[in-house]
């Protein structure tokens, strides 16, 4: 699901980047998703295909928030690990990203070193600052952004958004109702600290006018 709207942006793609990313896609190195080359403002599926090979890259049909679906972009679509999920602006053309997303099982660091289980104070931690959450148990339960601290100024002028989520395997007590439904959090409330929530979601994208 994605959580923030897509905006234009005017950054130019970091060509520097290019060579090295089939190589360092294959290899066993850790997987640091930048909003550079590949992942930058002016990408498009077809550029990716060239990177990657278009039996890495295909189209496909995907679940969205409140029964919607939408046409995505999936890279390395046979490998959880190396698997991405790219929504575009330009969906005619498959072109200029509106949200790159790490989600399931993959393997991929967003900006700033947050990953997939992630927990909620290693995140403030990496921002420097407390930010939002809604509140849980809805379609958008869990949805985060950085209104300030590091995640919320990333190079490449890419906006990124996460998806926090509890362990349902345990039992809440009714003290916990008071982190669900349809509101606005703070990292730093400590009955959401004690529930323990970690990222289950990494969505970055661009803004546009």
């Amino acid at each position: 699901m994605i959580h923030f709207a897509a905006r234009t942006a005017i950054v130019a793609v970091a060509s520097g980047l290019l060579p090295a990313l089939p190589a360092m896609a294959q290899s066993s190195d850790p997987l640091h998703l930048e909003c550079a080359g590949p992942f930058g403002p002016q990408s498009s599926q077809a550029f990716l295909e060239e990177l990657f090979g278009g039996d890495n890259v295909v189209s496909e049909t995907i679940d969205g928030p409140e029964g919607t679906t939408l046409d995505a972009t999936l890279v390395f679509p046979n490998d959880p690990a190396r698997r991405l999920v790219i929504l575009w602006q330009d969906e005619a053309q498959r072109a200029q990203p509106a949200a790159i997303i790490i989600r399931e099982d993959s393997d991929w660091i967003g900006p700033g070193g947050v990953r997939l289980g992630s927990a909620l104070t290693e995140v403030e931690a990496l921002n420097g600052a407390s930010f939002n959450v809604l509140g849980f148990g809805w379609d958008y339960g869990g949805a985060a952004g950085f209104p300030s601290g590091a995640l919320a100024d990333i190079p490449g002028g890419c906006i990124m958004s996460l998806s926090f989520d509890l362990d349902w395997s345990k039992e809440y007590g009714p003290e916990f109702d008071a982190i669900m439904g349809d509101q606005q959090l703070g990292s730093d409330d400590p009955l959401l600290r004690a529930a323990a929530p970690t990222v289950s979601e990494i969505a970055v994208g661009y803004p546009q006018e």
